[in-house]
């Protein structure tokens, strides 16, 4: 191709911007076409919170609470760290959370009308229909996930076409992550809480019941100790007694130190800022209604210019 045919870009631009009758005729036209566009695109809105996941520690938590009580702190540097890894970023991605939070009703405007939040944001799906097919398009519109990597603190933004239902969306997301990372956290629990209150209310009727038996043999036989045969019943009864007794007190004090794993557990994230209703959209701003009249003027001026350029 010849070099005096080329298209320099760049002396076209510098013609274009030049041409000052020609960027006066063009400037209705564009204006036209940034307010079309700015009074056509949806509004966006965003509401967000931060959270600050916390380091895990129980072990202090635990013993300072058995001593407050007035029991010595029970040895667990045997048992099974309860140290899990940070679960926010993965839970955003799981389909529970995201069947939790969808199908979840939510207020979506300042008349605190409210609406399954799949239906809002997809007024035409069915979200027992469609629930599948869309739900990672939905949440990954609606929920964008940030996370410094040096502090760990999550930035999470939540962005829909009202300022209302992009609040009250933000603080269900938070309530859902929230309760859905303690089940996840707490099935490591679950069982052993479960056999722990089962043996306990088994102990307890059995300790009332050998209660009752020696309180009866003692009333029964007030001399027992005169007499070897009874003194012996006696012993049996009483260290049966102090068996189930035994049992009882350290399977209850293995459910407080449950517990208290099961709070350390669940504390391990601290909301630094709470969602609030921002009334500014965040899209479209000034700067892309500049960049609508720029780029439309482009559009229209260029053919133009190189058409002269040609003929020249």
């Amino acid at each position: 191709m010849d070099s005096n045919n080329e298209i320099n870009f760049n002396s076209i631009l510098k013609l274009v911007y030049s041409n000052k009758l020609l960027l006066l005729k063009t400037l209705p036209i564009n204006l036209l076409l940034a307010l079309i566009f700015y009074f056509s695109v949806d509004r966006v809105y965003v509401s967000s919170f931060t959270l600050l996941p916390s380091e895990n520690q129980q072990q202090s938590q635990i013993s300072s609470a058995f001593n407050l009580i007035g029991l010595g702190a029970p040895n667990i540097d045997s048992e099974e760290s309860f140290t899990t890894p940070d679960l926010v970023e993965e839970l955003f991605k799981s389909r529970t959370y995201a069947k939790k939070l969808l199908s979840t009703e939510a207020i979506i405007d300042d008349k605190n009308s409210s609406k399954i939040i799949f239906e809002f944001l997809d007024s035409n799906s069915d979200i027992n229909l469609d629930f599948s097919k869309k739900y990672r398009s939905i949440i990954k519109n609606l929920i964008n996930v940030q996370q410094d990597i040096e502090t760990g603190i999550y930035y999470i933004k939540v962005s829909t076409n009202n300022p209302h239902a992009s609040f009250h969306i933000c603080n269900t997301v938070l309530d859902v992550l929230t309760q859905y990372r303690s089940e996840i956290l707490l099935s490591t629990t679950k069982q052993k809480k479960k056999y722990l209150t089962s043996k306990i209310n088994k102990l307890s009727l059995q300790m009332d019941e050998a209660e009752n038996i020696l309180t009866n043999f003692v009333n029964d036989n007030v001399l027992y100790n005169q007499s070897p045969t009874l003194a012996l019943e006696y012993k049996r009864k009483r260290n049966n007694y102090d068996l189930i007794s035994t049992l009882f007190w350290t399977y209850k004090q293995d459910l407080e130190l449950l517990s208290l794993k099961e709070l350390s557990i669940t504390s391990g994230l601290v909301v630094i800022d709470k969602p609030v209703i921002d009334d500014i959209k965040k899209y479209p701003t000034f700067e892309t209604i500049i960049s609508v009249v720029i780029l439309s003027f482009l559009i229209l001026n260029i053919p133009y210019v190189l058409f002269l350029r040609k003929e020249s």
